[in-house]
């Protein structure tokens, strides 16, 4: 989230691309190859993810391969937005055997605005 908040530092859209680099096999069949995904994340759903303002993370399920969690955003927008994001530990051998690595994010879910 971090990286997405400051999508471009130090180079433009490390954020998009450092989020692609934890996106799981299977998410990255769905939502790739890399430009198709920064064209997904640079529009209307997703666009709010970067360069937001604030963002506040919670843990709501979690076992030996799968967490859950839920995402608040305070995007540029000054308003409130949630999502839904989801983990999965990579079972396969290879780089990325026992990583956590994003299988699903939900479609921003609007809460209001901040003032």
């Amino acid at each position: 989230m971090k990286s997405l908040q400051k999508n471009n530092s130090p180079t433009i859209d490390n954020g998009i691309e450092q989020t692609w680099e934890f996106a799981h096999p299977s998410n990255r069949k769905s939502t790739g190859p890399l430009d198709r995904f920064k064209t997904m994340l640079k529009g209307k759903s997703y666009k709010i993810l970067l360069d937001h303002l604030d963002h506040e993370i919670v843990q709501e399920n979690l076992n030996n391969s799968v967490a859950l969690f839920e995402v608040s955003v305070l995007g540029k927008d000054k308003s409130y937005y949630k999502f839904k994001w989801q983990v999965e530990k990579y079972k396969i051998d290879g780089p990325f055997k026992d990583c956590w690595l994003t299988t699903m994010v939900s479609a921003p879910m609007p809460l209001g605005s901040s003032i």
